[in-house]
């Protein structure tokens, strides 16, 4: 007869059930796991990086441009390897506090199955996000939905099932490894304990896990439907048992290591635009190497694991000061690196500046480039001697969504004036994402001069410059950055670089846009001087000592001049570096266009900074990171040319298009916790870090009126949206995104200004 189950018993096995006591161990003992997790769900629950766009790319993926069941299997498939990597680095770690495990069939894939909460969780909640997301934002319909749910839950089994199916052919419990059954395994145990050796036999180094911290398990589950009671192991030879992990262990390190040089290998292939999977693909991409590779470590290093990774890390950081294989450096394209760097210091900058016949030519070249522009915007007027206004263009930074809707102000209000805002324009200037979408404009201007339909009337530019360049650079970031930067490309001869993210971020933007925008900064000179086109002036950040580095297709050493005019005397410290002749023995007439744009857009971490040919090396990146609108570049302009300007034009219009409001109601804030005390000051720089730049704008704009006596007019356009649905600050854009992009030219205050653009232009 039976023994009866009393109910403490019963309560014993529900509390003591496998997955439960699985869960207790996370929540005790894998803190990083758990952070990768809460990143997750993060993510997912829109909580975290809302700003950046992520929980987009997680919830709506894209793949190959578009969005679907293809992209929904790939999210799925990389969500499986990173569930597997989170079941491989558990087991590693832990197994041994379960050696009941050892004791039945196909141990790790039971162990897989009893491991599902958190994995179980998350897909659960990342389903109830996406569904709601693709019916609120994307509209789709219940068909459409439900294929991309199941093509997300058949990609995530069909990389589990791979796994597991390898883990059933090669893991062993304890009776097939000895090849013995219970009851001789029982014998062999009572034999030995009987014999009690005096001389303590030497274990091998791979069974050194000790069983002191055996965790209790009544129940498990055998498979996802039943439930078993857990057999007993005190009676098993313990060196059996942990032989029977260690076997499962080396059998996990080889598929890992398998795992990771698949990845590393397509990652080789990844200018092949059909292995560029979705950003949030290649994000589960990324902490599952991570993973592996250190369950991997801990498997063979066990509790030297830390010491010995922290000891190579500080070595390898040593060796990169020191040796140049160990060095990671970006470049621009075009620099040539091999011959002697320019000296970099205050003389060598001063004497820039200084130089008082460059500055005079330079005045010079630029005034007969404005003559140029002036007698093309004479030319065919009735009124011959009605001078025209002139319009200086100052564009926003802000990724994409700055890139799309500075596009969309040229292109829409060109279209109403029959490109006559291009026309008017004689520089434009601005940072990131802005001078990418205004560069892309000019180019078509440029291109369709000759056409009988000009840019303006072609539809699909707006999709080109909207479209996804983020994937790209993410799926560099994990299959090659992270490691060892391999591959290399010759741009012209004896013009060698190293591939990473940025060349994905060029090769891409060149793809989006057709190749246009593939060349040199030079073959710009001509068309800008004859006035055939408005002139760019970039200003990327030189972050070792704040200073700017003025970068242009004309010679620009009037923005570098900062000495003081009138009856001002004080001596200012140079602010600006002239590119095109600090760097011209290395090769700045020969940069790429599309290097410059990224130089000018390089947002940290996303891209790597630009190192420069110089002695010491100067690093740059983004220009907002001290003016994100440009304005300091038109002022100083302004006032480089004023005589001219009150002479030939009658007055400036400044086109200011800005990726978000200026106006702004501050936000109220409940009592601060001590964690939002402790981040609040350092928050709050980089969160009003826009809206000092607009208060220190607002001043230069006053005092300019100070000194310069003729018609200023700034007209601002500005991209209006929902703060209940923000448009992200990404290098990827979705598709409620684009039509708020697109429509938002149509606010009543940019229509408004669109009205007073009209009518000053008109003038």
């Amino acid at each position: 007869m039976a023994a009866r189950i009393t109910y403490r018993n019963r309560l014993a096995r529900v509390l003591y059930f496998f997955p439960f006591q699985l869960l207790w161990l996370q929540l005790k003992k894998n803190h990083l796991l758990l952070f990768f997790w809460l990143i997750l769900f993060g993510i997912a629950t829109k909580n975290v990086a809302v700003k950046f766009g992520v929980p987009d790319l997680m919830l709506y993926p894209e793949y190959l441009g578009e969005s679907g069941p293809t992209a929904f299997f790939i999210l799925g498939f990389s969500l499986g390897g990173f569930i597997m990597a989170f079941n491989i680095y558990t087991y590693i770690l832990h197994a041994f506090r379960f050696p009941f495990l050892a004791t039945i069939s196909r141990p790790f894939a039971k162990f897989c199955i009893n491991n599902f909460i958190i994995p179980f969780l998350f897909v659960a909640v990342y389903m109830r996000y996406s569904i709601d997301y693709q019916m609120r934002n994307e509209f789709l319909g219940g068909w459409e939905i439900t294929m991309n749910m199941a093509a997300f839950l058949v990609g995530q089994s069909f990389f589990i099932i791979i796994a597991l199916f390898y883990f059933f052919g090669t893991n062993k419990d304890i009776y097939k490894l000895t090849g013995k059954t219970e009851e001789e395994l029982l014998a062999m145990r009572k034999k030995k304990i009987r014999e009690k050796p005096s001389v303590r036999s030497k274990s091998k180094w791979y069974l050194t896990r000790s069983f002191k911290r055996e965790w209790r398990v009544d129940t498990y589950l055998r498979t996802p439907f039943s439930v078993s009671l857990a057999r007993p192991s005190y009676h098993y030879d313990k060196e059996t048992i942990r032989s029977v992990f260690a076997q499962n262990h080396i059998n996990a390190t080889f598929f890992e290591l398998v795992v990771i040089a698949s990845f590393l290998i397509i990652g080789s292939f990844r200018e092949n635009e059909i292995f560029v999977i979705p950003a949030m693909a290649t994000t589960f991409l990324m902490f599952t190497m991570f993973l592996m590779l250190l369950s991997i470590f801990i498997s063979w290093l066990r509790s030297w694991t830390f010491t010995i990774l922290i000891v190579v890390f500080l070595l390898v950081n040593y060796s990169s000061t020191r040796y140049e294989w160990a060095r990671i450096e970006n470049h621009a394209y075009g620099l040539n690196y091999e011959v002697e760097p320019v000296p970099y210091n205050r003389t060598v900058i001063d004497s820039l500046r200084n130089d008082a016949a460059n500055l005079q030519n330079d005045i010079n070249h630029t005034i007969e480039l404005l003559n140029n522009w002036r007698l093309r915007n004479m030319a065919g007027t009735t009124a011959r001697n009605r001078k025209p206004k002139l319009v200086l263009l100052n564009t926003s930074g802000g990724g994409s969504r700055a890139a799309m809707w500075t596009y969309r102000v040229m292109q829409y209000h060109d279209s109403l004036l029959n490109g006559a805002l291009m026309q008017r324009a004689a520089v434009i200037t601005g940072s990131s994402g802005g001078m990418i979408g205004a560069a892309y404009a000019r180019q078509l201007y440029m291109d369709y001069t000759e056409q009988e339909e000009p840019y303006y009337m072609h539809t699909q530019h707006m999709r080109e410059i909207g479209s996804d360049v983020l994937n790209p650079i993410l799926f560099s970031l994990a299959t090659n950055d992270f490691f060892i930067r391999y591959q290399q490309f010759e741009l012209e001869e004896g013009l060698i670089y190293t591939k990473d993210r940025s060349t994905s971020f060029e090769r891409q933007l060149n793809q989006n846009t057709g190749g246009r925008l593939n060349k040199k900064l030079r073959d710009y000179r001509d068309a800008e001087f004859r006035g055939e086109i408005p002139m760019m002036i970039f200003s990327p950040t030189i972050i070792d000592d704040s200073r700017r580095l003025m970068i242009g297709a004309q010679p620009l050493s009037y923005l570098v001049q900062n000495k003081p005019f009138g009856k001002m005397n004080h001596k200012p410290i140079t602010e600006n570096v002239e590119f095109g002749r600090l760097f011209a023995e290395q090769g700045a007439d020969n940069i790429g266009f599309l290097s410059v744009l990224r130089m000018n857009a390089t947002f940290p971490y996303v891209m790597p900074s630009v190192s420069m040919p110089s002695e010491p090396k100067i690093q740059v990146m983004d220009a907002g990171l001290r003016d994100n609108f440009g304005l300091r570049n038109t002022l100083q302009f302004m006032a480089a040319f004023r005589n001219w300007i009150s002479t030939n034009t009658s007055g400036v219009v400044i086109v200011h298009i800005r990726d978000k409001e200026k106006d702004f109601e501050t936000e109220q804030q409940s009592d601060l916790s001590i964690i939002q005390s402790l981040i609040n000051p350092l928050g709050s720089v980089y969160g009003n870090f826009t809206k000092v730049q607009d208060y220190t704008h607002d001043q230069m704009l006053q005092y300019t009126s100070l000194y310069f006596d003729h018609p200023v007019d700034v007209v601002s356009f500005e991209l209006f949206y929902d703060t209940e649905q923000p448009i992200s600050l990404s290098w990827h854009l979705t598709s409620l995104e684009k039509k708020n992009i697109k429509r938002s030219v149509h606010h009543p205050k940019n229509a408004e200004s669109t009205k007073r653009l009209r009518a000053l232009l008109a003038q």
